[in-house]
């Protein structure tokens, strides 16, 4: 069975609504049962009273000296007093009246009721939502009998309804609907706002924004909406960027392996030059290779998953095993190579791999932006908690805007790309991950024209 869909709208406009209904029911039941015990004033109580009295001594007059009947003069007070008069016993037996329907069915005042019997009571008659006042005057009757005078207020033939009936009640809902449905329409505002822009960042839109400028829970999600639509957009764009430095990356290697490889098939050349294409093709493939694991490296999300295999191992070998791998190329290059390796720090966990893949990173970078006669000056210090490694070199340096950025997979200061500048640009950004896997941090110094100085920090104890 298909479910009905339902706005939030409409459930809160419903919801209001039921609310405002069951209140006013409840509002009702609490009236029917305190009006009838409603105390009045007592200022007011004794001016109904003396109003009372006087017209239930007219009454006595009237039946001691005019021939008409009871009932006649009853009906003529009700025409000139405009009151609404009953007459009973002493047994509670109606003998005349002049009264409205509606107050017909209300129970008369015994003498018993009476706190003493020459006295008149004032109550409150409840009858057909109408609250109004009752006086009951002890009177003589015509056979010298006792009675009494009942007289409702107010003194007016049509008495006024205490709750709206008909047309205002009409519009009094009216008027309500259209509050609720306005307050339900600017309370869901917002959640309306937020489900349109989910729905574009469904479509792809990402980067959209919610526009809603309160400071209450809505507000703050929306906060929290809008960080996280900037932060898919920004994930958008570098999952771009990074397919198309991939693609940038793979496309030149293996167009070369293809040129070299239709060279082979198509010419007849001497050993010596079919090896150095060989090797050219070895060389591209190598370096594809190492590009697909530098890439598994940094496509892991988390540092917890990398393959970390700490043990205690002296800092000092690592740094020194790593700075062997580039001394034959570094003298090549008339390049001049710096050691400041201290040693008061003994042996730390870490996974010397790893490290050392670090070490040789920022060495390999120094190599490539420090010219013929530069210096390369690496170094090993104790800060307290942490032994501190760095990397200087004398090249062009790196520009002010561009420090932040280094870091990041694929950038390199020149934006040619250029392998001759700088290989993948993939080799600080898996030294940061390294290092962070490590518990450390790494950080870059740079002046244009002089250099730039990259350090990473471990802790001394892991």
């Amino acid at each position: 069975m298909a479910r009905v869909r339902i706005s939030i709208f409409w459930k809160l406009y419903l919801t209001i609504i039921s609310s405002m209904v069951l209140s006013s029911f409840l509002i009702g039941i609490l009236y029917l049962g305190i009006a009838p015990r409603t105390e009045i004033h007592p200022h007011f109580k004794e001016a109904l009273v003396r109003d009372a009295e006087r017209i239930a001594a007219d009454l006595s007059r009237r039946l001691k000296s005019s021939p008409e009947s009871m009932h006649d003069i009853l009906a003529d007070i009700y025409e000139t007093e405009d009151a609404n008069l009953r007459v009973f016993d002493a047994k509670g037996n109606l003998l005349a009246s002049s009264i409205e329907d509606r107050l017909k069915e209300t129970p008369p005042v015994s003498f018993t009721d009476h706190p003493a019997g020459d006295e008149s009571t004032c109550r409150i008659t409840y009858r057909h939502r109408l609250v109004v006042p009752a006086v009951s005057v002890p009177i003589v009757l015509t056979n010298g009998g006792r009675g009494f005078l009942e007289v409702y207020f107010p003194f007016i033939k049509g008495i006024k309804n205490i709750m709206p009936r008909g047309l205002p009640e009409i519009v009094s809902i009216c008027i309500l609907g259209g509050l609720t449905a306005f307050f339900s329409r600017l309370l869901t505002r917002p959640l309306r706002e937020l489900t349109r822009v989910a729905r574009e960042m469904t479509d792809g839109n990402f980067g959209a924004r919610v526009d809603i400028m309160s400071d209450d829970e809505v507000g703050q999600l929306s906060k929290s909406f809008n960080n996280v639509s900037q932060r898919l957009a920004e994930l958008q764009d570098s999952r771009r960027e990074l397919f198309a430095d991939i693609s940038h990356e793979l496309r030149s290697p293996l167009a070369r392996i293809l040129t070299d490889a239709e060279i082979l098939i198509d010419r007849e050349m001497p050993t010596a030059e079919r090896d150095q294409h060989l090797k050219a093709i070895c060389s591209d493939i190598n370096n594809m290779s190492r590009l697909i694991g530098d890439l598994s490296i940094l496509a892991q999300p988390d540092q917890n998953q990398l393959d970390i295999s700490l043990k205690r191992a002296s800092l000092q070998d690592v740094i020194s095993q790593a700075v062997s791998l580039f001394l034959l190329q570094i003298e090549e290059k008339g390049i001049s190579l710096k050691q400041s390796l201290s040693a008061d720090i003994g042996p730390v966990m870490i996974d010397p791999q790893r490290i050392g893949q670090v070490v040789s990173n920022l060495l390999m970078n120094a190599m490539h932006y420090t010219p013929a006669g530069g210096t390369i000056e690496i170094g090993l210090r104790n800060t307290g908690t942490m032994a501190e490694v760095w990397v200087k070199d004398t090249g062009e340096g790196i520009p002010e805007e561009k420090l932040p950025f280094i870091f990041e997979r694929f950038y390199r200061v020149d934006e040619s790309r250029s392998r001759q500048t700088g290989g993948s640009g993939l080799g600080l950004a898996i030294a940061r991950k390294f290092v962070a896997s490590h518990g450390g941090q790494i950080r870059a110094e740079s002046t244009v024209g002089k250099g730039t100085c990259i350090t990473f920090s471990l802790p001394q104890t892991f």
